[in-house]
């Protein structure tokens, strides 16, 4: 009896132990990472790097519904290293709270996408945006992200889908520009706390919002504060620029003009309804009256206009179409002795019944007309259409605005349509044809030639003697040999087919690199009109600016910006095991900024630059990682492309010819720097003993289209932290950059909108 007690006691025990299900695999997986990403931290009792069952084993912070994770609240336990880049995988995950820890690093592109509570307060994280995914989670209800080092401006549809949002936090941080329009979606928002930032403009965008409490303190905002806000029970909001004297009634007078038009527009429609009918009215009496005086006058014209014959009723039956009712002329529909003026009104003469001849082709069915054919009011043949004029130029952000999506097909023109044109029959009502446009005469051509050339002269002369030209600093001799020590070997920090750049130092301390040109190279160009270049076409925010120049005793220099984190490839290539790598989202960021300077040299200097000399020793890097291309315009001086590019960098073609390079070689250049950003490898690696392996395109061009393979050409100094769904995205685009064909290869246009959109997603 016993012995069955004991029995049934285990069966119990092990019945209830199988209840707990294990946790979902993605959801282990992903707090792995985050685990790992953390740095391993001994605080967060029962976590694993790898395995482990969450829900079933108590994971300290982690909660659970069923073999789902719902929640993660790890608050004030002191964790350091960054979040992990999985978490888009915890579908269930409702409730996430890091808040009051030194997390570091930029807030991954990719949360749980299905979050109602974010509070990742009181940490240090940083980076230039607030993460795509937050603003499509549509029932999101409170975000916090006071207290970090967040920078850069807030995006424009940050908000439209969170019309959910009830607690809104981003005091303390670094954001600056206007507050952008989606604001006005924040119809539920209580709370909104935006003080001690660098934010700008007025505050009108907030006066409908259901706010209780509002803290705008320290910013730089301008203009009044609405009347509306200023009945919130909690307002804050000084330190900023408010304007003196009371502020304008703009909503009410905006409401007035409003009313006003709507109460115009009603009249006006109304009035014009009634003059319609009583126009109509009038129309029927007089039409009746005419019709009762003629037919008092000839009964004859009565019976020859307004009525049909069988014969001539069958026939437009029979046509299908248009039924053509024939009008005599007006000498056969009177009486000898009636004169003309009582038979036809005296504002409809005979020529105006009958509309204006049309050219055959207008009869025909569309397949009938020849291709060639246009309209006599058509363009002549050497006019473009509207659509193949060039879209205006991008703000600031270099973004094109009209760029199309990449394909992996070759990016060769095509006409604008194949199909047939679609001529339409000409419409019932007269159609008045005007004569074609006369062509400009050769004397108006000339004029406009003549203009254009002249225009184009005086732009050229005055880039050279341009205040931006002359602003930059001319330095002597003796100057640039005392900052860099009479030109010393130590203070060598490059050397290329060019010269060598010497690091130099002001007496005010400024540093700075003096790149001193190699005498061989003196008669390549006149070096003036080289500064000038320099200093007036290359002006953009991801290029080296250049400082100054030194022309003296048949001495020729260059000074440029000097930055301190030196370039890409030492970053990636020669960092110890003990600094700190390059992120996924920061690997991102240098590429965009990198395509942008490209995208500047081929699209909007004139003519397009060919750089020529395109390598992740040329990526310099400032002091936020940003990326700043150098060696801008002086293409001149290269002689042998294959030499100057060195190893790995050169586009197939040009290793058959040098003569063959173009801007598609540029592209394929930076492909190359594209798949070191992704790999962390050297684009040409004695060491290997493989042959393939040895050059890096070689070696990638197996696996950038495997999807399988992607992850593990991933630079292991990440440690695993990317995205899931941007690197075969990131892939892609490489893999269209480094296509041997350069005219497959596409433009930097639209190789900076994929990148784009690719840290988007």
């Amino acid at each position: 009896m016993m012995f069955q007690i004991v029995v049934s006691f285990v069966i119990i025990f092990v019945g209830v132990g199988s209840v707990h299900a294990e946790t979902a695999g993605t959801d282990v997986s992903a707090l792995n990472g985050m685990y790992r990403s953390l740095n391993s931290p001994a605080q967060l009792s029962g976590w694993k790097s790898d395995g482990g069952d969450p829900c079933g084993q108590s994971w300290m912070g982690v909660e659970c519904s069923g073999s789902s994770i719902t929640q993660i609240k790890l608050s004030g336990l002191g964790l350091s290293g960054s979040m992990g880049y999985q978490l888009s995988s915890l579908k269930s995950v409702t409730y996430l709270d890091l808040s009051r820890n030194n997390l570091q690093g930029e807030i991954p592109y990719q949360l749980p996408p299905n979050l109602l509570h974010i509070n990742l307060a009181g940490n240090d994280f940083s980076g230039s945006s607030i993460p795509f995914s937050i603003s499509q989670m549509s029932s999101l209800n409170y975000l916090n992200l006071g207290t970090n080092r967040i920078s850069g401006q807030l995006a424009a549809d940050l908000f439209e889908k969170l019309s959910s949002l009830n607690t809104l936090d981003l005091s303390s941080n670094q954001l600056t520009g206007d507050l952008p329009r989606s604001f006005r979606s924040l119809e539920s928002l209580k709370s909104l706390k935006l003080q001690d930032n660098q934010f700008t403009g007025t505050i009108n965008i907030l006066e409908n919002l259901p706010l209780q409490k509002l803290d705008i303190e320290n910013n730089h905002f301008s203009g009044w504060i609405p009347n509306k806000l200023r009945d919130i029970e909690s307002l804050k909001t000084k330190g900023n620029d408010w304007s003196s004297g009371p502020a304008p009634p703009k909503s009410t007078k905006e409401e007035a003009i409003k009313d006003a038009r709507v109460r115009k527009g009603s009249q006006w429609s109304t009035g014009v309804i009634i003059g319609s009918v009583i126009g109509l009215l009038f129309f029927i009496v007089v039409f009746v009256g005419l019709l009762i005086a003629r037919k008092r006058k000839s009964p004859i014209l009565q019976a020859k206009v307004f009525s049909v014959s069988d014969d001539e009723e069958s026939v437009g039956q029979k046509k299908g179409s248009r039924r053509n009712i024939s009008v005599s002329p007006p000498m056969d529909l009177k009486p000898p002795s009636s004169p003309p003026m009582d038979l036809k009104p005296p504002s409809s003469p005979p020529m105006d019944l009958k509309p204006p001849s049309s050219p055959p082709m207008d009869l025909k069915s569309p397949s009938s007309q020849p291709m060639d054919k246009k309209p006599p009011s058509s363009q002549p043949m050497d006019k473009k259409p509207p659509s193949s004029q060039p879209m205006d130029k991008k703000p600031p952000s270099s973004q094109p605005m009209d760029k199309k999506p990449l394909s992996s097909a070759p990016m060769d023109k095509k006409p604008l349509s194949s199909a047939p044109m679609v001529l339409k029959p000409p419409s019932s009502a007269p159609m008045v044809l005007k004569p074609p446009p006369s062509p400009p005469s050769d004397l108006q051509r000339s004029i406009k030639d003549i203009e254009f050339k002249s225009r184009l002269k005086s732009q050229k002369n005055s880039s050279v003697n341009s205040p931006s030209c002359s602003a930059i600093a001319n330095y002597s001799i003796e100057d640039l040999s005392r900052s860099t020590r009479n030109f010393s070997i130590r203070t060598v920090i490059g050397k290329g087919s060019v010269g060598c750049v010497y690091k130099g130092m002001h007496s005010d301390g400024k540093v700075f690199a003096v790149k001193k040109i190699d005498e061989s190279k003196y008669g390549k160009c006149n070096f003036m009109d080289l500064v000038s270049e320099l200093a007036n076409n290359f002006k953009n925010p991801n290029i080296v600016q250049l400082a100054g120049y030194c022309s003296e005793k048949n001495k020729h220099m260059l000074v440029f910006e000097f930055f301190r984190n030196g370039s890409l490839y030492s970053f990636l290539h020669l960092s110890d095991k003990y600094s700190r790598p390059l992120t996924w989202a920061t690997r991102l960021r240098i590429a965009l900024g990198t395509a942008r300077a490209i995208e500047h040299l081929h699209e909007v200097c004139t003519p397009p630059y060919a750089h020529k000399n395109i390598k992740s020793a040329n990526v310099l890097l400032d002091t936020d990682l940003n990326p700043r291309l150098s060696d801008c315009g002086l293409a001149i001086f290269y002689d042998d492309i294959t030499n100057n590019l060195g190893p790995g960098y050169t586009a197939p073609e040009c290793n058959v010819s040098p003569s063959a390079y173009s801007i598609k070689s540029d592209i394929y250049s930076f492909g190359v720097i594209m798949l070191e950003l992704l790999t962390g490898r050297v684009p040409f690696d004695h060491s290997k003993q493989e042959a393939f392996e040895q050059t890096l395109v070689r070696w990638a061009s197996r696996q950038l289209l495997d999807i399988e393979a992607l992850p593990e050409m991933v630079d292991p100094a990440l440690r695993g932290l990317f995205s899931p769904k941007q690197l075969p995205l990131f892939a892609d685009i490489i893999a269209l950059c480094l296509q041997t064909n350069p005219e497959s290869r596409p433009p930097i246009s639209q190789v900076v909108q994929a990148i784009f959109e690719c840290a988007q997603v």
